[in-house]
């Protein structure tokens, strides 16, 4: 969803581990980056599993190392305390295959909680549109009814929302994100700044 609504649809291969293997050693085809989600539920070989599961395997072989080939750019989305299978690359060995890897901690994750009016795409066309990346407006807006749109000309009100929302409804969580909507200039001496395109300018704070 997030790389369709940045116009990556048509540059994307989804795949299961197995089948991006098994492809690319038909086509010997390499990719920029491999993003696997959940790679806890990474394969090694193991004899006692299902044949059909690991007969892109051999003995010894695990499918982080083989997805290591096909790729200069190898992200993990890893939870160490989410179960696994025996056939599962145990957590001690990515621990080890990984040691060199750069690690970046996820420490909170939002869900949209979509209807039939609306979905996550139509929240990131949002966002996207908000931060004047794009020009699309085929959302449905009726994904921000619970959001506050304003125009500030401080930092320091946009602070002073947070802080008070946060008071008032503690058990939300409130983010912001803003797009420009006044002229930058850089150099001092030119003339006061001048307020451009109102109409594409938001902050929101959520």
């Amino acid at each position: 969803m997030i790389f369709k609504s940045i116009g990556l649809k048509g540059k994307l291969t989804v795949k299961t581990a197995y089948q991006l293997i098994m492809d690319a050693r038909k086509t010997d085809e390499k990719f920029d980056i491999i993003i696997v989600d959940e790679a806890h539920k990474l394969k090694r070989s193991y004899s006692k599993g299902h044949p059909n599961a690991s007969k892109h395997l051999n003995e010894g072989d695990e499918e982080i190392t083989i997805l290591e080939e096909l790729t200069d750019g190898l992200v993990l989305l890893y939870d160490p305390y989410q179960g696994i299978k025996p056939q599962n690359i145990k957590p001690s060995e990515i621990r080890n295959l990984t040691k060199d890897y750069r690690k970046l901690q996820l420490m909170q994750q939002f869900r949209i909680g979509g209807n039939g009016d609306f979905s996550g795409e139509d929240f990131l066309k949002g966002i996207l549109y908000g931060f004047q990346l794009s020009d699309d407006k085929s959302f449905n807006s009726k994904v921000f009814k619970d959001d506050y749109f304003k125009i500030v000309d401080t930092f320091k009100e946009v602070i002073d929302y947070v802080d008070d929302h946060s008071h008032a409804y503690p058990k939300t969580t409130n983010r912001v994100i803003a797009g420009y909507c006044r002229e930058w200039l850089s150099k001092s001496g030119k003339k006061k700044i001048k307020v451009k395109n109102l109409k594409n300018c938001h902050t929101i704070g959520m």
